[in-house]
């Protein structure tokens, strides 16, 4: 509690209105040697990359990284060779996984906007080639199936940070503890793509985008039957945005339909007693706050919002929203914009655009 506001120019805010000049881009290329297997899809943990894998020092130019995202002023393509060049959107695409550790072919081609059936071409031979490697996510609690993950190898995170003297930590994949927890971070992926989409649109500005526990996690008291409970507040992700001359700060919780009632009301309570007492102003520097909690269903969904008023003496509050799974999607970016959400308070029962119109 208490700590200093972030700054956006560190190193884990992922701030898509920095800029910097356009690159000069190394090629990178393979040199002979034994041929590197694909990565398992069931694996998350990254193996040691190949002593084959190099990149040389020729340089060629090459177009500044889109304006959704720019995690290094030293993005490198890599190109086997001159003859049979590498799509030119394989530096933003590999500038798009260095920076979300991990994302599926739909998000990657929304994103960028190109045809997925040509990503997933371009990126199966990457797999092979040892440069990237597939994640199967599961999603029980959905009741449907999410598509393959790709990720960055160590040979592939060298590429993108080669010619750097000191490589940022965030473009490491780190290892995931299951493929439920990589459904759920996917869909965190997703509403950071489609903030970045709207403000290379310049519908809003996004000024940061934290998913650092140590940056937004805190932790409130309660006192609930005569004694003090501890309730840790970890969002998935803290966006900072600016729509129509009013920064807010939203307080994204994915929820996957796996945690109980009871853990639900209590952090929503947490929530509450947290905002009452300044915590978005003092850890933040923010003067408007929204805890957005995105459900994977209509029933879920309505739980929840029910949940939210019970926690605040059957009132509820307007530092809640909600919205569902469908409402963020980087296919259809400006689904977000419309009267999708819903407050949770009581006796409002109308849709609402999440950001003021």
């Amino acid at each position: 509690m208490g700590s200093a506001a972030p700054s956006l120019s560190s190193p884990d805010v992922l701030c898509p209105s920095c800029t910097s000049r356009s690159p000069t881009l190394p090629d990178c290329s393979r040199r002979s040697g034994r041929s590197t297997s694909a990565r398992s899809s069931r694996s998350y943990a990254i193996s040691p990359a190949d002593d084959e894998k190099r990149c040389s020092s020729r340089l060629f130019s090459a177009r500044s990284l889109s304006s959704f995202i720019n995690p290094s002023p030293n993005v490198t393509m890599l190109q086997d060779s001159l003859l049979n060049p590498r799509p030119r959107w394989l530096i933003d695409a590999f500038a798009l996984l260095a920076a979300h550790r991990f994302l599926e072919v739909r998000q990657v081609a929304g994103a960028l906007g190109l045809d997925g059936r040509v990503v997933t071409g371009v990126f199966e031979g990457l797999v092979g080639e040892g440069l990237l490697q597939t994640l199967t996510p599961t999603t029980l609690s959905l009741g449907h199936l999410r598509p393959t993950a790709f990720a960055l190898t160590r040979a592939g995170v060298a590429c993108v940070v080669a010619g750097v003297d000191d490589p940022p930590t965030r473009h490491v994949v780190r290892p995931l503890t299951s493929s439920f927890t990589l459904a759920h971070e996917l869909l965190v992926n997703e509403f950071a793509l489609v903030l970045q989409h709207l403000h290379a649109d310049h519908t809003l500005r996004l000024l940061s985008w934290w998913t650092a526990r140590d940056r937004i996690a805190e932790v409130t008291h309660l006192a609930v039957k005569g004694r003090v409970v501890r309730v840790p507040l970890v969002a998935d992700a803290l966006a900072i945005v600016e729509h129509r001359g009013l920064r807010t700060g939203l307080l994204i919780e994915i929820d996957m339909g796996t945690v109980s009632a009871r853990t639900m009301r209590q952090k929503f309570a947490g929530y509450h007693a947290w905002w009452n007492d300044g915590g978005p102003a003092r850890r933040f520097g923010l003067s408007a706050t929204r805890v957005v909690t995105v459900a994977p269903a209509p029933r879920r969904m309505k739980r929840l919002r029910d949940l939210s008023i019970e926690a605040v003496d059957g009132r509820g509050s307007g530092l809640f929203w909600f919205l569902p799974h469908e409402a963020v999607d980087v296919a259809a970016p400006g689904r977000l914009l419309g009267a999708v959400a819903r407050v949770g308070k009581a006796n409002d029962e109308d849709l609402r655009p999440l950001f003021a119109s």
